[in-house]
């Protein structure tokens, strides 16, 4: 699943993207960024962390197992990061403005408004995630990174009982 909502979102963010700049290709990847030459002029989403929602964690049965019928929730963080360097870093700047607008505009996607999402995944939110200097700059020595001009988002992904 978290292939899957990745995947998704990179997706809707690319074709935003390509519409609005008028791009010949792809400039969103995911990507851990190990390989900076691979993320370079491009816009790259990292997971960089996983959890259980809470709200699950209230509704297991005295057995410690998971009802029958209650839906998947995961959370995870993504970084979103524009990896334009030297003379391109103000393109950093711009991008970096269009994805904090892209997911304010649509921080839902749902069956309804993504109808080409897997049909497994029934509803995703994207919540910008407010980020001081420090994790940041954990977020990036963690993942053996130049820091670069990028976003944090906390995704709730919500996978239903039908299918």
């Amino acid at each position: 699943m978290i292939s899957d909502v990745t995947t998704h979102i990179a997706d809707q963010l690319n074709e935003f993207l390509i519409q609005k700049y008028d791009l010949e290709e792809k400039i969103v990847v995911i990507a851990d960024g190990s390989d900076e030459d691979s993320i370079a002029n491009k816009i790259s989403i990292t997971l960089v962390n996983l959890s259980l929602d809470p709200l699950l964690e209230n509704r297991r049965s005295t057995h410690n197992r998971l009802m029958a019928k209650t839906p998947i929730l995961l959370n995870f963080h993504i970084l979103v990061s524009a990896n334009f360097g030297g003379s391109r870093y103000l393109e950093s700047l711009k991008f970096v403005s269009e994805i904090v607008n892209f997911f304010g505009e649509r921080p839902i996607f749902d069956r309804f408004s993504s109808p080409n999402m897997n049909g497994k995944i029934d509803k995703v939110v994207v919540e910008f995630e407010d980020t001081s200097i420090k994790d940041m700059h954990s977020i990036f020595s963690a993942t053996g990174r130049t820091y670069m001009p990028s976003v944090l988002y906390k995704v709730r992904a919500f996978h239903g009982t039908d299918h």
